[in-house]
């Protein structure tokens, strides 16, 4: 792995770090009550109000792909982790063949 690989990966992990932190610290509650605020309006939302269930159905679509882009930058972050775990490991084994 190149220099410019390894430093690829070191972006990813601490992109996905941050993305982490803002899903734990802001995003995870807010979903959670747009979530129930959908919900509730689905349920009081009549079965004939055909705009009033698209709306809330766009709604919950828009919130399951804003989730899921930020799942992914936190997943790609762990894979870009456990790389550098594995990097840092085939490193010193061949140091310490070299050096022993």
């Amino acid at each position: 792995m190149d220099d410019k690989q390894e430093m690829q990966l070191v972006l990813e992990r601490d992109l996905g770090v941050n993305a982490g932190h803002a899903w734990e610290g802001y995003f995870k509650p807010f979903f959670e009550e747009k979530q129930e605020i959908l919900i509730e309006a689905f349920r009081v939302c009549g079965l004939r109000d055909e705009e009033g269930l698209l709306k809330i159905k766009m709604q919950f679509s828009a919130l399951d792909s804003l989730r899921d882009e930020l799942l992914g930058y936190m997943e790609t972050g762990r894979l870009a982790d456990i790389s550098l775990n594995e990097l840092e490991t085939e490193k010193s084994k061949h140091k310490e063949r070299h050096n022993g």
